[in-house]
């Protein structure tokens, strides 16, 4: 058990060090600002302040430009799910029918909204910093050799 927790801190050392040696390269930059700004929530004092930043970060990651949240919440979940049928569910956090998904939270924090309620923001915020925190582990991780670095971000991380 020890030595398989060794090869993953060996690999995501040597991941971080990939970002360094293809500071260019759109993954890295979007995989750096995404750090950056995961780190930002940190010292943020307003929760829905945290919980704006770490839906920026899911954007940042997972929606291309002329795309939707519905396409990135599938990535996400494709990613980050174990099984199969876990990605249903993370994708309905994010944006599904419901009026509690991250995106529409987001969007009530985003354009002050006075019908939000802090409960709703206290109470699905942990979930998504943990979807999210999980997803940049998972980017991470990505053995270099499995990432193009010259060809469009979201294209390789759908592979």
């Amino acid at each position: 058990m020890k030595q398989r927790k060794f090869k993953s801190c060996i690999q995501t050392f040597l991941s971080l060090l990939d970002m360094k040696r293809h500071p260019k390269a759109s993954y890295m930059k979007i995989l750096y600002l995404a750090l950056r700004y995961h780190q930002t929530t940190f010292s943020l004092a307003e929760l829905p302040h945290k919980f704006l930043i770490l839906t920026v970060v899911f954007e940042s990651l997972f929606k291309g430009e002329k795309e939707n949240a519905s396409r990135a919440a599938k990535r996400i979940s494709k990613l980050i799910s174990k099984v199969k049928n876990d990605r249903q569910r993370i994708h309905k956090a994010f944006c599904g029918n419901p009026p509690d998904t991250f995106c529409k939270i987001r969007n009530a924090i985003a354009h002050g909204d006075p019908n939000l309620k802090e409960e709703i923001v206290e109470s699905k915020y942990p979930l998504l910093y943990k979807y999210i925190t999980k997803a940049i582990i998972e980017l991470i991780l990505i053995p270099s050799g499995d990432i193009n670095y010259n060809k469009d971000y979201y294209i390789e991380i759908d592979n």
